[in-house]
């Protein structure tokens, strides 16, 4: 009995096992070994397979329901399966009139091939990923957001002190999300913050020195709440590695793009948020401090001082992730002439004035 070396899919990981098809009647038989090194044998149906993809040195088949099956053959197989299953077909013909037709006809079929995946990858993956990822349950985004947690943190040195007060801070606001909300400063003495899926939000110690009121920490945090709370870390960095994320997810493989996001976790410290993404985030921000009774100039006041400091070198990185600073000023001054009820709220005094205090000593 004939039999074909080929490399062989199960449709639930990536992983490629080495396998040996048998050609029988009516059916392909693959044999393998399992990780424990237990002999595995596998059957498909002739009439069921699927030729899909074919060049002049390989050959594909899939099998079966989504996640399906692959088999991967090189041309030297070509003339046992045309002469077995001369009824295995690719789109309305069958295997045999492809073989007949050539390497031109191969090759054409080939670049087609090869050009409408690179359509699919430059512009339908990267939407698809991001509207894949709006619709990731919470619970899986803080699991994912955790790991990307630890690898960004742990080449930074965390302020503890400082991180508790802009914790207690934060506390006596309400966000409007159901996020769990966890800030870590950390000492850095660049004028940036970040939030991370799930709920972690890093702030670097100096975006804090240069602040003059409570209000424009509110509008900072409420600014990177309203990214955990819309997703749009998680989303951009999906867009980002899309072609990744797919060939993980067309296998199954939820560990691979668990490890795909976290092992690109710097992604999300130099995040470019799109323009619409960023004024989505503006307009909760502003909303989240009008409900809270907090000053909505905040806003105002810190996009004024980043755009005042914009030729210094540290001020860089943060307002390249923060575009037309003008018309976001414009519109957070529209927004703040029109507020109407502002609150007292001694406890967010109380713990700005420890943040203030730690931030300008060398604790």
């Amino acid at each position: 009995m004939e039999k074909i070396r080929v490399n062989y899919y199960d449709g639930k990981s990536s992983k490629v096992h080495k396998a040996a098809l048998s050609l029988l009647e009516g059916i392909w038989a693959i044999e393998y070994l399992d990780q424990t090194s237990q002999i595995q044998l596998i059957s498909w149906n002739v009439d069921q397979i699927e030729s899909y993809q074919s060049s002049k040195t390989l050959i594909s088949f899939k099998y079966g329901a989504f996640p399906q099956q692959v088999i991967e053959c090189s041309p030297a197989a070509y003339d046992s399966l045309s002469k077995h299953y001369p009824q295995i077909k690719i789109g309305d013909r069958n295997l045999s009139w492809l073989l007949k037709k050539g390497t031109k006809a191969i090759i054409v079929l080939t670049l087609a091939f090869i050009g409408l995946m690179a359509c699919l990858y430059f512009f339908a993956l990267p939407p698809f990923a991001e509207f894949i990822a709006g619709r990731v349950p919470i619970k899986l985004e803080q699991q994912l957001g955790e790991s990307i947690y630890k690898s960004s943190i742990q080449k930074e040195k965390v302020n503890d002190s400082l991180s508790f007060w802009v914790n207690n801070f934060a506390k006596h606001i309400d966000f409007k999300t159901n996020y769990p909300i966890q800030i870590t400063v950390v000492e850095q003495d660049e004028i940036n913050a970040y939030a991370i899926p799930g709920g972690h939000i890093v702030v670097y110690k100096r975006i804090i020195q240069e602040m003059e009121n409570k209000e424009e920490l509110a509008a900072l945090l409420a600014h990177e709440v309203s990214h955990v709370h819309y997703k749009h870390s998680l989303k951009s960095i999906s867009r980002s590695l899309s072609g990744y994320i797919f060939m993980s997810f067309l296998f199954s493989d939820v560990s691979g793009i668990t490890a795909v996001i976290a092992e690109n976790s710097q992604l999300i410290m130099n995040m470019n948020y799109s323009r619409s993404l960023e004024e989505e985030a503006d307009k909760k921000g502003l909303e989240i401090l009008n409900d809270n009774g907090i000053n909505q100039y905040g806003f105002v006041s810190l996009f004024e001082r980043m755009q005042k400091e914009q030729k210094g070198e540290q001020f860089s990185k943060m307002l390249s992730s923060h575009p037309l600073m003008n018309e976001r000023i414009n519109y957070s001054k529209n927004i703040a002439n029109k507020q109407k009820q502002l609150l007292e709220n001694t406890k967010l005094d109380d713990s700005w004035a420890n943040i203030k205090r730690l931030a300008g000593s060398n604790d």
